[in-house]
């Protein structure tokens, strides 16, 4: 009995206590809740907590900002639960930044038919959102949008996700605290307005910025005093009244993006066209210049479709269309990106197109030159005749015939000068466009190309107006490239965020950058058969039926040491991470029972 009464009086102080445990476990939770904020973002790129920019733009409201969320309240999808609690944990932790200065409310439109007409005439739709649940899929429209408003001003973003809520909602509070957008101006072409094919490059900015075109710059017209950064893009055969407005804008202080490309290759017709883009003084005017011929980049081209020549059974020859590397288009990867500049720093990786190199140390005595990207140091300068030939077997022998040349070096494809820069027209502006003088002229500049002739000089006359030369501390970023942002198939991902990060940082958007860079990135798995190609000097040359039987069995035995070393590599990491798993197992193990042992001892 004595025995039964002490296993009861046991068991019910057991239960005691656990009771209490539970009991204090949600007291302290509801406690901490009610008065400690205490969250801790673990990712690596802390994509969840307040970033310091964040807390300073939340701190500096001084007045109210509304923020009116449409989120589906009851979810049947797992992950759309998970991604609104974290969108909810967000968005609370804004307004506690805020001190008071945010009203964040919630609504779910399948609740409220009123809420659901408010939402769609914000803009806010239902997105479809699918999750798989046991052996079915399940289907369920999704609301996740916002409403801010913010002294009278109201903007809405349509959908969110918690990846980068942080930048859709800063961004948002960014454009809402401006009394007005900065404006981006853009010249193409020859500066007329005709269709270009930036279309894609405007539709990025639209959205921060507002769109000017800036037309008329030949006949007399400045380019506008509220154009923050103007966008010169493919200039072709501007007029040299339409390059003075530019110059003067500079020298204003004004900021500017060239994207120059004086070269028009056209694979499908065979033929290089060159012109002259109308810069040119000023390009002197600042010591850049471009080089006459285009990038080879041997270590890292991107690939095109071109004909390739195979040896069947030792005798007859083929020819087939395949993918071959292009070392025009060269792929330039983080050694060619600025690591210490923001537009650069977290690009891993940008892809040009027949660039033009930019030689020159840039700029002048009181003007600094920043390289922003360059290519590989397996580098060479070729005619631009040469980027038609898109066969394997010349790709190939004339990757050989570099390589022995030497002489492969980086080379410039965007510059980055600020400061004073001299004016290329201190011996007097030019005079505004005559049309019907600058007709007669191009019909002779047609007639003479028709004859195959050299086409005539333009002839400049100068007034006596006032030209303003390194007064005013300016900066602009010049690229030898223009296609890696024209619309099409060259502008990728990467590419569009150097160009939103380029308009930023010459607009003064830093903060925006800042937003940006805590995007979520690509995590790449490393590639030890590229870094021991890399290393014995293989990235570039390409074999095939191109090299000489010798020179073909030594890159053989190279590249049959490289898969070599690599695979040594590969097994070496994998024994490292599985003995160092084992290690700290039996050092675990090797406590525990000496924890045992030494309570076997006491007892």
């Amino acid at each position: 009995m004595k025995g039964t009464a002490t296993r009861k009086g046991w068991l019910l102080n057991a239960w005691a206590t656990a009771l209490l445990c539970v009991a204090l476990v949600v007291a302290g939770n509801r406690l901490a809740r009610s008065h400690f904020q205490l969250r801790v973002d673990l990712s690596e790129d802390q994509l969840y907590a307040p970033s310091p920019v964040g807390r300073r733009l939340l701190g500096e409201l001084d007045d109210v900002l509304s923020v009116r969320a449409y989120f589906t309240a009851r979810s049947r999808l797992g992950p759309v639960q998970i991604a609104k609690r974290r969108l909810i944990d967000q968005l609370e932790e804004f307004e506690e930044v805020a001190g008071g200065l945010m009203e964040l409310s919630f609504v779910d439109p399948n609740d409220s038919a009123e809420a659901r007409a408010e939402a769609v005439e914000l803009g806010i739709q239902p997105v479809p959102m699918r999750a798989v649940q046991g052996t079915t899929q399940v289907t369920q429209d999704t609301w996740l949008g916002l409403c801010m408003r913010y002294r009278g001003r109201e903007l809405v973003v349509p959908f969110v996700q918690p990846q980068s809520f942080e930048y859709s909602f800063l961004t948002s509070l960014q454009k809402l605290r401006r009394r007005e957008d900065p404006v981006i101006g853009f010249v193409t072409g020859e500066g007329r307005g005709d269709e270009d094919e930036f279309g894609g490059a405007r539709a990025l900015v639209q959205g921060q910025y507002r769109l000017r075109e800036v037309l008329d710059l030949a006949i007399g017209e400045p380019v506008p005093d509220d154009v923050a950064v103007l966008v010169v893009a493919r200039p072709r055969q501007l007029h040299p009244r339409a390059a003075f407005a530019i110059d003067q804008f500079l020298q204003r202080g004004g900021h500017a993006l060239l994207l120059c490309d004086p070269l028009d290759v056209d694979l499908r017709q065979g033929v290089v066209r060159p012109y002259a883009t109308g810069l040119e003084p000023l390009f002197a005017a600042w010591g850049s210049r471009r080089s006459d011929g285009r990038v080879w980049d041997q270590r890292h081209p991107n690939a095109i479709r071109g004909r390739k020549s195979i040896t069947l059974d030792g005798r007859s020859q083929d020819t087939r269309t395949e993918s071959l590397p292009y070392p025009f288009w060269p792929q330039v990867n983080r050694d060619g990106l600025d690591a210490e500049n923001p537009v650069t720093a977290r690009i891993d990786r940008a892809d040009f197109f027949w660039v033009h190199g930019i030689e020159g140390e840039g700029g002048a005595a009181e003007a600094a030159c920043e390289e922003l990207v360059s290519s590989s140091e397996e580098s060479w300068i070729v005619a631009p005749e040469e980027a038609l030939k898109l066969d394997g077997e010349w790709i190939e022998a004339q990757a050989f015939a570099l390589a022995a040349r030497g002489g492969g070096a980086r080379r410039q494809v965007a510059v980055s000068l600020s400061g004073r820069l001299a004016s290329a027209f201190v011996g007097g502006a030019p005079r505004a466009m005559d049309p019907v003088e600058e007709a007669l002229f191009q019909a002779e500049v047609d007639r003479a190309l028709g004859d195959g002739r050299t086409p005539p000089v333009r002839e400049t006359r100068t007034s006596d107006e006032a030209v303003l030369s390194g007064e005013i501390d300016t900066q602009l970023v010049l690229f030898g490239d223009a296609d890696w942002i024209r619309d099409g198939e060259f502008s990728s991902a990467r590419n569009k965020l150097l160009f939103v990060n380029l308009i930023d940082w010459l607009a003064l958007e830093r903060d925006l950058i800042a937003l940006r860079s805590r995007l979520p990135r690509e995590r790449r798995i490393e590639d030890f058969l590229q870094q021991e190609r890399e290393e014995l000097g293989l990235l570039g040359l390409l074999r095939g039926t191109g090299a000489k039987d010798a020179e073909a069995r030594e890159l053989v035995e190279l590249e049959t040491r490289a898969q070599a070393r690599a695979a040594r590599r590969r097994h070496l990491l994998m024994a490292s991470a599985t003995g160092g798993s084992l290690f700290f197992g039996v050092l675990l193990y090797g406590a525990w029972l000496l924890a045992t042992r030494r309570r076997a001892v006491r007892t």
